[in-house]
């Protein structure tokens, strides 16, 4: 009579279609979160702390706040893998996003909020928080695909990666750039050609000369559009895009450090590879210091 099937080989049997972007109801799990009583940080941590009464109770308290659903933020290669060689699955609420919000964030330039478009146009996960389970947990969970097809499976997996491995740019780039950045959040998904072609913008990224560790710095700042056909259809004067080029380059402000910054309209597939290697993206929302 053959033996009993291993537990673990149970599981790793029973978790096999699930995949990154994954959805579980969120009054199926909690997504736990710890936090200090005397100083919540959040409206909702203030929430759990109020719930808390007693001059007895402890100060670092672990709090399961509520969120329609959660998301599957681990790699599929990751949530697959045996439970004995890899037990665990991270997870991250989904959250809803305003329409402004929801198109930068569409767009990368929020890398904290990738979308999770199987859960709705303004269906977002949070990487700010997780929550980590043990695989023998999946099973008994009901699994919604978020993401439905490869390409918004890579625009889940390139956001993320970018939220987890964004590059510190020294603190002088932001005034150099602060009055670029906010001219672009202003025009974008505007009626106009200047909101046009921040639309057609894939990438932006940037170049530092020699690196970012000197104390003088030469900055190429790369707009890599989605191709050269979709910059012609929007406008095939080249005059037009020159004189936009130059607007958007006058807004960036050199510093004692930031000696010269040069704006560059490019597709991305005409960006050579190690030019690419050697850049680092620059996401709309955010720069340190704020």
């Amino acid at each position: 009579m053959p033996g009993a099937q291993d537990p673990l080989d149970q599981i790793h049997g029973a978790i096999q279609e699930w995949r990154q972007g994954d959805l579980i109801a969120g009054h199926e799990l909690p997504a736990v979160v710890l936090f200090r009583r005397s100083q919540p940080l959040t409206e909702a941590t203030a929430a759990l702390a109020a719930e808390i009464t007693g001059d007895d109770a402890e100060d670092d308290l672990i709090g399961e706040q509520e969120f329609e659903a959660l998301v599957v933020t681990s790699q599929t290669c990751d949530v697959v893998e045996h439970p004995s060689r890899f037990p665990y699955v991270t997870l991250s609420p989904v959250v809803r996003l305003d329409e402004a919000q929801a198109g930068e964030a569409r767009r990368g330039y929020m890398p904290r909020y990738p979308p999770v478009p199987g859960a709705g146009d303004d269906a977002f996960a949070d990487l700010a928080l997780s929550t980590t389970i043990e695989k023998a947990l999946l099973p008994g969970l009901e699994r919604t695909p978020g993401l439905r097809d490869d390409a918004e499976t890579r625009h889940f997996q390139r956001i993320t990666e970018r939220h987890y491995g964004r590059f510190a740019f020294p603190d002088a780039m932001h005034p150099a750039l602060q009055m670029l950045r906010q001219r672009l959040r202003d025009k974008k998904d505007r009626d106009s050609f200047e909101g046009y072609a921040l639309g057609l913008v894939d990438e932006i990224r940037l170049l530092a000369t020699p690196d970012w560790t000197s104390d003088s710095i030469d900055v190429d700042l790369y707009f890599l559009f989605r191709s050269r056909e979709e910059m012609t259809a929007l406008d095939g004067d080249l005059d037009n895009w020159e004189a936009q080029r130059v607007e958007w380059e006058g807004r960036c402000v050199p510093t004692d450090e930031i000696k010269a910054i040069r704006l560059i309209l490019l597709p991305l597939a005409e960006l050579d590879a190690e030019t690419y290697k050697a850049s680092d993206p620059w996401d709309l929302g955010g720069m340190s210091p704020p």
